[in-house]
């Protein structure tokens, strides 16, 4: 099977896009980096985040990615990834696209989606699909 954009062309990647003045999520729990990436660090276990400007931060409310981090540990060990909103640049991802295989590589009629409520498909002229082979290309 060719990548995306040698089967189906540019126009079939795209990205999910949110305008900065509507931003209002300024933490994030899906880029935790610490040794399961679960945003579960117990005392003495090293926290990080995957995106940079991102900085580990506690999450009083929140969950861990491992569902007994909050029985074992206690909602100490469990933390997210912020950012303040003035340093936000980050106004479109590619990982949270919701079509057919949730790869932003979504030809002519196929559904476009973005997994985050506020972000909208958008077209990603210079990115590359999720897709595997995309990446390849």
């Amino acid at each position: 099977w060719a990548p995306c954009k040698a089967a189906f062309g540019q126009d079939a990647i795209y990205q999910c896009c949110i305008p900065k003045d509507e931003y209002k999520e300024t933490c994030r729990s899906d880029i935790c980096v610490d040794r399961d990436s679960d945003c579960c660090a117990p005392e003495g276990e090293k926290r990080g985040c995957g995106i940079a400007g991102y900085h580990p931060a506690p999450d009083p409310t929140g969950k861990s990615g491992w569902a007994p981090c909050k029985a074992a540990f206690g909602q100490d060990a469990i933390y997210q990834c912020c950012i303040p909103k003035d340093e936000y640049k980050e106004t479109c991802r590619s990982d949270i696209c919701v079509d057919r295989d949730s790869d932003c590589c979504a030809p002519e009629g196929e559904k476009r989606g973005c997994g985050i409520a506020g972000y909208h498909p958008a077209p990603d002229p210079t990115g590359k699909s999720g897709w595997a082979p995309c990446k390849a290309a």
